[in-house]
């Protein structure tokens, strides 16, 4: 009866092992990128969504993607509703759940007429395609055509039904309150925006609030290296030296964040312009900690990227970056020629926590960078004129 027991206890405990192994382990060896449609969208979304396909090479996101994670598999449309089938959505064994969970995610639909869509799309703005009215924190409330991009960590690899992943995957959130915001999103995604509200020519704002933002898909000014050299820490290369960074696109910085500069310094200044520019870091995805988060392209992640804020005058740019002096921890900085300040606010935030953040004022602009000192103060010199 002993032996009997063991047996069955030995059965049993390899049975939750295999079963454990399956749940933990990718069946998806190469990550691709999966454009993903509603077989019910419009002709014209089905091919803004195809376009995203074609020109993938030449579309920020999706290169840098593919240039700093390996093996990737390329870029795929598919069908959106094969996704959603009963029991798809909650089964890590599912083949269906392990392809949205193991793979980078760009979801392209109208808000609510998506079943896959409706499931990532958030909570940080809100839309009604009925109506055309739609409401996020930043910009305001507003009603008609206006597209919507948001990016950000894949919530099914990070859902509940996944024990662990040794790789990162990404989501994508293309879309609109119609079927002129949603193509006016694919065209700034495609682009470069990675987060922000997508303005078209037939959209007006319902009601005033305190926090009130006009869209705008106004570019930096400012020339951006497509590529430039990481130390390992930052970027562990396949040789284990440091890496490279691609750019990756850039986020459109909402009211919150042009109110906070008034709080900062003397004189209450609010900048004119606010872009968060981000690089992805060869080999950053191909491990799983907290830095995929600081690395990746969520609005509020700083790694590898510089906020360059402009301002009315190079006086004012000055005041603020001052203004970072007085936070604790922060510190003097000076490298090739550019003065400013260094301070910690990444701590926690990752295996690597003494990753300082830098603030210097440069002519009318301030910068502030998550990327390395030397990286910061090199570009800041040669591309600012003072």
């Amino acid at each position: 009866m002993k032996r009997m027991n063991s047996f069955w206890l030995a059965t049993l405990a390899l049975s939750l092992w295999v079963t454990a192994s399956i749940a933990s382990e990718p069946l998806v060896t190469e990550r691709k990128i999966l454009v993903a449609v509603a077989d019910g969208a419009s002709p014209a979304i089905r091919a803004a969504a195809d376009r995203l396909v074609e020109r993938a090479d030449a579309i920020p996101p999706f290169k840098a993607l593919m240039a700093t994670q390996g093996p990737h598999g390329g870029v795929e449309l598919v069908d959106a509703g094969v996704y959603t089938e009963p029991g798809h959505h909650t089964n890590a064994r599912n083949p269906r759940f392990t392809e949205l969970a193991y793979n980078h995610l760009v979801l392209v639909g109208v808000w609510q007429s998506d079943p896959l869509l409706e499931q990532a799309k958030g909570w940080t703005v809100t839309m009604d395609p009925m109506t055309r009215r739609l409401y996020t924190e930043g910009y305001g409330e507003f009603e008609g055509s206006l597209g919507w991009v948001a990016s950000g960590p894949n919530p099914w690899l990070h859902s509940q039904a996944i024990d662990n992943s040794p790789y990162e995957t990404l989501l994508f959130v293309v879309t609109g309150t119609d079927e002129k915001g949603v193509l006016a999103a694919c065209a700034a995604f495609e682009s470069g925006l990675l987060n922000g509200l997508v303005p078209t020519d037939d959209f007006w704002r319902r009601r005033a609030t305190v926090l009130d933002l006009d869209p705008t898909l106004e570019p930096c000014q400012l020339p951006l290296p497509d590529e430039f050299a990481l130390p390992a820490d930052y970027a562990p290369g396949p040789d284990g030296e440091g890496g490279k960074a691609i750019y990756m696109g850039w986020t459109q910085a909402s009211a919150t964040e042009y109110r906070a500069y008034i709080d900062v310094g003397a004189g209450r200044h609010e900048p004119t312009g606010v872009w968060r520019i981000k690089w992805l870091g060869e080999g950053v995805f191909n491990r799983m900690n907290q830095d995929c988060w600081w690395m990746g392209p969520h609005r509020m992640a700083s790694g590898n990227a510089l906020v360059l804020a402009r301002f009315a005058s190079p006086e004012e740019a000055a005041a603020v970056a001052a203004g970072m002096s007085s936070f604790s921890g922060w510190n003097a900085w000076e490298e090739k020629g550019l003065s400013g300040w260094s301070g910690p606010p990444t701590r926690n935030l990752g295996e690597k926590n003494d990753r300082p953040l830098y603030a210097a004022a440069r002519g009318e602009w301030l910068v502030l960078s998550g990327l390395p000192g030397p990286v910061t103060a090199e570009w800041a010199m040669k591309s600012i004129r003072p």
